[in-house]
């Protein structure tokens, strides 16, 4: 029998494009991505706006996204920056005000020279309180009284005087009590601090800064932004944005 060729397919990305203000992928259709190098391999398109690239190599590139109904985006892939394994690149896009399907959607944007990072969690919507931590598990309990599920990444543990909270991102879900975190706690927490799912914004080059939430009764956030590598926190009350900025 002659010999067969065996032929070896390489996962090389994992992009998953997620609606910065609900957190979740999206499962719009009507996606265009325009690539800088170009090249013309054509991803595998899951339904939780998951695109995997295969055989395209790693080499750096830009991708320019579009989506109907988000604001487009031009995201730079940097494979050095991702898991050598399992290569996942998450985009965040920001709901358009002006789409037919959104129209209950709040937009603090402004330009702040300098600016490298904007976000926000909200200071009513908490999803679960810290209880305690196993540090050598690396292991986060926490209180979750409506046993929601901790299915997204990004959370911030609020300061006790909501002026400020600490990053941590979710590496497994454990049950709804109990998570397993990507990174150790470098601080101490106290029993019963908020925490809040983080919501993801945008800034440019020239300064120009955007981040949108859901309108809706709840419209207190905490925005921590970057300025020179400087970090700062700000309340917004999305409501009343005629009147705020950074």
């Amino acid at each position: 029998m002659a010999p067969q060729a065996i032929v070896h397919h390489q996962l090389d990305l994992v992009l998953r494009l997620i609606d910065s203000t609900t957190g979740r992928g999206i499962s719009e259709r009507n996606c265009k991505m325009i690539f800088e190098p170009d090249f013309k391999v054509k991803p595998v398109v899951r339904d939780d706006g998951t695109y995997l690239f295969i055989g395209i190599g790693r080499t750096d590139f830009i991708a320019d996204i579009h989506v109907y109904g988000y604001e487009s985006r031009k995201e730079k892939v940097m494979f050095e920056n991702l898991d050598e394994k399992m290569p996942i690149k998450e985009v965040y896009l920001l709901p358009e005000a002006t789409s037919a399907r959104e129209d209950n959607i709040l937009t603090l944007r402004g330009n702040l020279p300098g600016i490298q990072e904007i976000e926000a969690v909200s200071l009513s919507d908490v999803v679960c309180i810290y209880k305690d931590y196993d540090k050598r598990k690396n292991i986060l309990n926490v209180f979750n009284q409506h046993k929601v599920r901790l299915k997204h990444v990004h959370y911030g543990i609020i300061s006790i005087d909501r002026t400020e909270y600490d990053r941590i991102e979710i590496k497994e879900e454990l049950t709804t009590q109990e998570v397993r975190l990507k990174d150790s706690l470098e601080k101490e927490y106290t029993i019963n601090q908020p925490i809040a799912k983080i919501i993801f914004g945008q800034v440019s080059e020239d300064g120009e800064y955007k981040i949108a939430v859901r309108a809706g009764n709840l419209s207190d956030y905490l925005v921590r932004y970057v300025v020179d590598d400087t970090v700062h926190f700000k309340k917004i009350d999305f409501n009343k944005l005629n009147e705020q900025s950074l």
